[in-house]
């Protein structure tokens, strides 16, 4: 619902006010199969715990195992649903125009704020509800690098049955979650401009121009790899140089490495198993901790199961992440934002000889979190609590853009130089053809340098100041 009105209060001065109020509904699945978290979105926490402070807390078991329910009409839990409902989508619309009275040639002006809403974006509900473990299943039968059907039989089975509750030792799927209390993103624009007329038919305006977008969707992974907390970064490090760590010893401990012989902490250790492992060897050369955590919680290798190593070593199951159900831990909120501020000037002018021209230039910067691809991620928990610390220019960001239109009506048709005779239908087929042209002119986009380097978490891919922390270790703190 919406009103908005124009309000004259003099012949110089002139407001425009409005109020616009919308509702968008929390989507489901007609067929039941709107999928969500079992006790909502604090059970994306698994064991460890049902919010953001549980983090980082290795052997801290405030939680239960994550599973998936259906929620929604037509299924087991009709009144629950992936979200809650937003009702406080109130957008007010405010517009000033004055002439001023106080100059020989007329003056205007002009300024205006409003909040307008956007309804989430159901490409985010299909990935986010329609992806969950239990309810997609795919399978690929590859044979070097050949489609073979062979052991392919039909009709296909699923490994598992549905909405089964995810074991420990999975550690391969991805869950995801909606905050509980997801809110509609919301954009405030406003400007501030003087027009005038600085010649006979030429107007000058200026203008300051900015918009901010708040509570807009982003995703984060709770299932950071830790590597502070739990002294894997300090055994990563001593290995790196060739010491040999106490805790790879015990997480090694007895194993039996192919070539190399048992792991005993004196003749052979874990740090010497790791720099003889050629994954880990690889993790070593490039600084990727947090890949060799993760390497380290999802291993099948010398246990045959996943988490295998630091289970068998006594540590608890969510010594390296958060939710060690699943790989990775998404939760859907309102996370960031953005801001756009612009100065802008333009001329417009109208020749008596039957052609108009107008030009615009614009200075503005456009800041905001980085995009992924497909779910747009924050890395994680860390950078989320400093993300007023994170802005940076985004992809369609243009320092300065000029733009130049015009239009030139053709000398023919009545009153013209050409077919201007009387009334004929010549004439009038001739008449008012214009021709246009644009010209325009752009500053590049943001040029980033990223690594492929996972020194501090693996979703990484940002800049190269955060991907490469690694390349000078004492350096790196936490958060």
């Amino acid at each position: 619902m919406f009103f908005k009105d124009d309000f004259k209060l003099s012949p110089n001065l002139t407001l425009n006010l409005g109020l616009r109020w919308e509702f968008y509904g929390v989507p489901y699945d007609r067929n039941a199969r709107t999928a969500a978290l079992a006790g909502g979105s604090g059970s994306l926490f698994g064991i460890s715990g049902r919010g953001f402070g549980d983090l980082y807390q290795p052997g801290r078991m405030a939680g239960g195992l994550t599973r998936v329910e259906l929620v929604g009409p037509g299924s087991p839990n009709p009144a629950r649903k992936i979200h809650g409902d937003d009702w406080n989508n109130f957008g007010p619309a405010a517009g000033l125009s004055w002439a001023l009275p106080w100059f020989q040639r007329r003056t205007v002006l002009r300024m205006g704020y409003s909040i307008s809403y956007e309804r989430n974006s159901l490409r985010i509900v299909d990935v986010v509800s329609g992806d969950q473990p239990g309810l997609r299943e795919r399978v690929i039968f590859n044979s070097a690098n050949h489609l073979n059907l062979a052991s392919a039989a039909l009709p296909l089975k699923p490994l598992g049955k549905p909405l089964d509750l995810v074991p420990l030792t999975d550690r391969s799927q991805t869950v995801r979650a909606f905050d509980d209390n997801l809110r509609n993103p919301y954009i405030q624009n406003w400007s501030f401009g003087i027009q005038r007329e600085i010649a006979r038919n030429t107007i000058l305006e200026l203008r300051y121009a900015g918009s901010k977008g708040t509570r807009l969707v982003r995703g984060l992974d709770i299932n950071e790899q830790i590597i502070f907390e739990n002294g894997i970064l300090e055994a990563f490090q001593l290995t790196q140089a060739g010491g040999h760590a106490p805790l790879l010893d015990r997480i090694f401990n007895g194993i039996n490495v192919s070539g190399l012989g048992r792991v005993d902490g004196q003749r052979i250790t874990g740090s010497d198993a790791v720099r003889y492992n050629s994954t880990t060897q690889s993790y070593l050369a490039f600084h990727n901790v947090a890949s060799f955590a993760n390497w380290l919680n999802t291993t099948t290798s010398y246990t045959g199961e996943r988490g295998g190593l630091p289970r068998r070593a006594g540590f608890p199951e969510n010594f390296v992440t958060a939710n060690p159900q699943f790989a990775s831990a998404r939760l859907t909120g309102n996370a960031a934002s953005s801001t756009w501020n612009s100065f802008q000037a333009e001329v417009s002018k109208r020749f008596s000889a039957g052609w108009t021209w107008q030009g615009n230039y614009t200075w503005s910067k456009a800041l905001g979190e980085e995009e992924g691809a497909g779910e747009e991620m924050i890395d994680s928990y860390r950078d989320l609590r400093n993300w007023r610390l994170d802005k940076r220019l985004m992809d369609f960001h243009r320092t300065h853009i000029l733009r130049n239109s015009g239009t030139v009506e053709l000398p023919f048709g009545p009153r013209r130089k050409f077919v201007n005779s009387g009334h004929g239908l010549l004439s009038r087929l001739a008449e008012r053809w214009q021709f246009g042209f644009v010209f325009n002119v752009f500053s590049g986009a943001p040029l980033y340098l990223t690594s492929g380097r996972s020194s501090w978490n693996t979703w990484c891919g940002r800049s190269m100041a955060v991907c490469s922390a690694g390349w000078s270790w004492p350096k790196v703190k936490r958060g």
